[in-house]
């Protein structure tokens, strides 16, 4: 006789993981309870019930992924599923650990809950690099914000443009009457250089990284569009990955959260700004990206430069999707639209144009 289905909602935290245990019937689950979230104490509750006639699943948080990868070692099918597309009634104002894990074990069961894509760990080591240089940065400009505030409400206003070689100069000939203006002055500048020279260290290593990884294929083939360089196309293969698991251009750029919200009913159809739903970081690169689409000009010399020793296929293609995407930002302006609209717009159909080349699907 064939041993039961198990289906085991997690609630994960910290320090505990509340349990729900639901056989293949049944309104209520076999068992609730909570464990400690230790890897010892894991393996003994997962080991009481053959691995083939399991699933579990838990929702993504801050515990990350070491869960999920323990229990794929034990040759359990688990899945890490998206907290925004769980559904809950509008009724439900009670949450609690034990409830969660009761309706993601309810749920895995009626098999309606949406996995999201667990990355490798290689990918994830890249990921969490690249998240880091991010905040880097912008603890770079924060400090940089402070020292220019610092400046100005002591009456020293430069009268061209910030952080400059001619910047630097004026800032060195800066007299400071206190010793402790100069010393405070001195720690802000200080704590920039030492940002700037971490900064100019992690462009290294991802550069390297770019050409001797896994998806240095990829990334050099990314790089042919304008407005992609390393550290963009880097972002992309990091965070997604595998560009297959999306069946077309316009799940990409759902993805992204790039396209129109829309609320229609009956016969009114009404559609409002994107969705801005899914990876936040990758959709703030596009549209950054997206801006290169203004100039309708010729490649430059660091773009021909970034097309060497790619196929000229791909070469065409990048310069189709160019033109395009020049002639997009220029028809929405003549539409009277802003050029924040028109640089989303473009960022979405830049995002059709990545997936084309990431899957070799332009040709």
């Amino acid at each position: 006789m064939n041993t039961p289905w198990k289906y085991v909602g997690l609630d994960v935290h910290k320090e505990s993981i509340a349990v729900a245990v639901f056989g293949p019937q049944g309104h209520e689950p076999e068992a609730e309870f909570e464990i400690p979230n230790d890897s010892g104490k894991i393996k003994k509750l997962f080991s009481k019930w053959p691995a083939d006639r399991l699933k579990v699943c838990y929702e993504a948080g801050p515990c990350g992924f070491v869960l999920y990868r323990q229990l794929r070692e034990m040759d359990i099918d688990v899945r890490v599923v998206a907290p925004g597309k769980i559904h809950r009634a509008p009724t439900d104002r009670i949450k609690t650990d034990k409830r969660d894990a009761r309706l993601l074990g309810s749920m895995l069961r009626g098999d309606m809950l949406t996995a999201i894509h667990v990355p490798t760990e290689q990918d994830e080591s890249i990921r969490d690099y690249l998240r880091a240089r991010t905040d880097l940065r912008g603890e770079l400009n924060r400090n940089r914000l402070r020292l220019l505030h610092f400046l100005l409400r002591k009456g020293h206003k430069f009268p061209g443009k910030a952080w400059t070689q001619k910047f630097n100069q004026w800032l060195n000939a800066i007299e400071w009457k206190d010793d402790l203006l100069k010393a405070t002055a001195d720690c802000y500048r200080f704590k920039i250089q030492t940002l700037q020279s971490d900064l100019h260290e992690m462009d290294q290593k991802i550069k390297e990284l770019s050409l001797t990884g896994k998806h240095a294929s990829t990334v050099a083939r990314l790089r042919c569009l304008r407005g992609i360089d390393t550290l963009t196309a880097m972002n992309l293969v990091a965070e997604i990955g595998d560009f297959r698991r999306f069946s077309n251009a316009g799940s990409f750029m759902s993805f992204l959260g790039l396209v129109p919200g829309e609320h229609s009913s009956g016969n009114s159809r009404r559609q409002t700004g994107i969705t801005k739903t899914g990876n936040s970081q990758l959709r703030r690169l596009m549209i950054e990206a997206a801006w290169h689409a203004r100039f309708a000009g010729p490649a430059s010399l660091r773009l021909r430069e970034r097309r060497q020793n790619q196929p000229p296929e791909l070469v065409a293609y990048a310069e189709r999707a160019q033109k395009r995407l020049n002639k997009k930002y220029v028809k929405m302006l003549n539409r009277k639209k802003a050029p924040q609209i028109a640089a989303t717009a473009v960022a979405r159909e830049m995002a059709g144009f990545i997936w084309g080349i990431a899957t070799s699907e332009a040709a």
